[in-house]
């Protein structure tokens, strides 16, 4: 038995043995394998980290530009297989190119002029790369440039954006790129401008274009100037600007309960995120369908805030045509890191066909004023959220019923703003951002409980109205707002409420005919009152010289009584009181109206406010600036002085802070003689007149004389007299020069 056992445990030996060795035999395979492995894991990471870098450019090696036409833009990208940065450098850099640098990429940027022409050979770029490690790479882009057709080529864009709201007249750089003329002649035909505008050539290829619109032009949505070079060698070349007058609300209605959509009907556009690049900031937009009238699209944007400004300046960009939706690139800001910016902008599609009186030949969105985006440096990858950071309930910020405040949104955390609520007040919470955007946003009473936002269905548009009934206490309520890297806007309107469906009339009353209007202050009026019978209508006065803007903004509720607003020029004073539209209405049938006016005529202006159908209390403010728009407005800096003839100057207008310059050619043997008359706004005790050398150096002074103002000066050699204006009113006057041989 033991002996069988012994057979049968060597018979089972014999026959497991095989199977052992084959396992060795695999783990050590198996093991030196993994050493193996591990020994080409280290060659791999030691070729990885002693390797060059990689370098690209986004053209192919051989390109072909035309002088005067084409702008020469190439990105460069590198990268390591071990990771880490890289330095991009060049060799070869033409004079008047840029080379911006970033980490791991690089922009070259480069408009070459006729002498940059080449030849059979090609100009050759070397952008370099080095790693860490000291290994480079090389990529060589080699450009042709070929001479152009040597006609002017305007550098302008085809369209300007002008706010008819704004303080300052339109202005327009015009420049002109010619590169084998020494100077290129810059005119603007009369006829083929706005009336009222001027163009003066200032350089051999720059001229400038100022433009005061009247109020009735700034009523007229499009304007159009033609613009023509011509260098005497080629045909003179024809530049068309579309001049568009900017809506206040971008379309649509952002202060009432109606929220429009036919800019969204015609354009669809998702705004971008935050960019973090060095190329162009792009932006795409669609025709939807149907729209096929529009025929261009441009984008108009700006760092300025046009929110709270209406002088904020809008550039523009073209969009060129890409498959079935339109481009448009807003140039990067360079921007260093720890440094952003937020980009305000509007898309416009155009009929380029449709007569300059078709209102609807073009068309912008957003309905809520502006898509905005966050630009960075590319080598900034944070959230530079707001300089105070809000973000809990406890120092949350307090939301601005006076003006529209900008935020940001991180993800990182929640963005906390608070408002208080009075007893008897209601308020119109508003926050707006780009349409598309991930922006989270709710909102809670001082209970903590949930208060529905209404979301507009065709902007970035969320609103709430939350009040407080008479004889309960305040209550806060705090809205949280939270994104990524997003851009948003947050103000209120707040109003008290009338009880009891009583209305009180105000301590304004009677003031319900011209005589017994209510004299508003000349540059800023804020009040509340109330129209409580529907026969009753209360006027207002104040006293505006021409040129002036002024700004009429009524606060109410529609749903418990229409209110209107008429305002009337000085020779309607008597047109009051019947069925005159006055000069300029604000009859909508939402919440609130406004007025804004550039008023033609000096004196008083009476506004009258008045119910369509029943009581109601309102809220109004009035707002006028003073505009230089005489016969020299720009003078107001001794560089800018007008050049005055020897005659009696009328009707010259004086802003406060604001200062005149006048100039005259001064020669020996002669006495400059200066006079000046107050007609409005105030006496000579308010004005100060003196005169300046070309230095700055003040000469002389002015003397009070039987109601005028007189300054006299004997120049002692042939130079320039500056004569400046000053005061702190609003100011009429006539200006007299006169010269006297002695």
């Amino acid at each position: 038995m033991n002996i069988m056992n012994q057979n049968n445990e060597s018979a089972l030996l014999s026959n497991t043995l095989p199977w052992r060795q084959a396992s060795l035999r695999m783990v050590s395979a198996l093991a030196l394998l993994l050493v193996t492995l591990a020994s080409t894991a280290c060659v791999s990471s030691d070729l990885e980290s002693d390797a060059p870098p990689v370098i690209t450019v986004d053209v192919r090696s051989e390109q072909t530009y035309v002088i005067g036409e084409d702008i020469i833009q190439i990105y460069v990208t590198a990268t390591h297989p071990s990771g880490g940065a890289v330095d991009l450098s060049m060799s070869g850099k033409p004079e008047r190119a840029q080379f911006q640098t970033f980490q791991n990429s690089a922009a070259f940027t480069w408009d070459p002029i006729a002498s940059d022409v080449t030849g059979d050979a090609p100009r050759r770029l070397v952008f370099i790369a080095k790693a860490g490690n000291g290994k480079t790479a090389e990529r060589v882009v080699n450009v042709r440039l070929r001479p152009g057709n040597g006609q002017p080529r305007f550098l302008n864009a085809a369209s300007e954006l002008y706010d008819p709201a704004s303080a300052q007249p339109l202005t327009i750089d015009v420049r002109v790129r010619d590169d084998d003329s020494r100077r290129v002649t810059i005119e603007m035909p009369a006829h083929l401008a706005p009336e009222g505008a001027v163009f003066e050539q200032t350089d051999d290829f720059e001229g400038k274009f100022v433009w005061n619109p009247t109020p009735a032009q700034r009523a007229q949505r499009v304007h159009n100037v033609t613009f023509i070079a011509d260098d005497a060698d080629n045909e003179p070349v024809l530049h068309r600007v579309t001049i568009l007058m900017k809506q206040k609300d971008g379309g649509g209605n952002i202060n009432g309960s109606t929220d429009r959509c036919e800019a969204e009907e015609v354009i669809s556009h998702t705004a971008p995120g935050a960019q973090r690049t060095f190329k162009s900031y792009i932006i795409d937009a669609k025709l939807n369908p149907g729209n096929t009238r529009y025929t261009s699209m441009f984008v108009y944007w700006t760092l300025d805030d046009p929110f709270n400004s209406n002088d904020a300046h809008f550039q523009s960009v073209e969009m060129y045509k890409e498959g079935d939706f339109y481009r448009g690139l807003i140039p990067n800001q360079l921007l260093d890191v720890g440094e952003s910016k937020t980009i305000f902008y509007n898309i416009c599609a155009y009929d380029n066909s449709a007569p300059d009186a078709d209102e609807t030949a073009i068309i912008c969105a957003p309905t809520s004023i502006a898509y905005s985006l966050i630009a960075y440096s590319p080598d900034e990858p944070a959230c530079l959220d707001d300089a105070t950071r809000q973000d809990s309930a406890t120092t949350a910020a307090t939301i601005n019923t006076e003006a529209w405040v900008n935020w940001r949104a991180c993800k990182e955390r929640e963005d906390y703003h608070v408002i208080t609520v009075e007893p008897g007040e209601e308020t119109e919470l508003i926050v707006l951002y780009s349409k598309g955007s991930d922006l989270a946003l709710s909102l809670v009473d001082g209970n903590q409980q949930p208060v529905a936002l209404q979301k507009s269905p065709c902007t970035g548009y969320s609103s709430a109205i939350v009040s407080v009934p008479a004889g309960q206490p305040a209550q806060k309520f705090v809205l949280r707002a939270k994104g990524n890297d997003l851009a948003y806007q947050v103000t209120a309107f707040t109003e008290s409420d009338i009880v009891d469906d009583q209305c009180v009339d105000d301590a304004l009353e009677p003031n319900d005919s011209p005589e017994q209007a209510t004299r508003l202050d000349t540059t800023h009026a804020k009040l509340n009152a109330a129209i409580c019978d529907p026969e009753d209508r209360d006027i207002y006065a104040v006293e505006l010289f021409a040129g002036d803007q002024v700004t009429f903004d009524l606060k109410f509720r529609h749903a418990r009584g229409d209110l209107d607003l008429t305002l009337f020029l000085p020779s309607q004073s008597a047109d009051i009181l019947g069925d005159s539209q006055g000069v300029a209405q604000g009859w909508s049938t939402d919440d609130n109206e406004s007025i804004f006016y550039t008023t033609p005529e000096t004196g008083l202006h009476y506004l009258a406010v008045e119910t369509a159908d029943k009581a109601n209390n309102y809220e109004l403010e009035v707002t006028s600036a003073c505009v230089d728009s005489d016969a020299f407005a720009g003078n107001d800096n001794r560089g800018q002085a007008a050049l005055v003839t020897l005659d009696e100057h009328k009707n010259l207008k004086l802003c406060p802070a604001q200062e005149d310059w006048f100039r005259r050619q001064g020669f020996i043997g002669t006495v400059l003689l200066g006079e000046l008359v107050v007609t409005a706004g105030g006496t000579t005790a308010d004005v100060i007149l003196e005169a300046y050398n070309s230095q700055g150096t003040r000469i002389a002074q002015s003397v009070v004389k039987a109601g005028r103002i007189e300054i006299e000066y004997v120049p002692t050699k042939s130079e320039p007299v500056f004569f400046k204006v000053r005061s702190d009113k609003r100011l009429i006057y006539t200006f007299t020069l006169l010269q006297i041989d002695r």
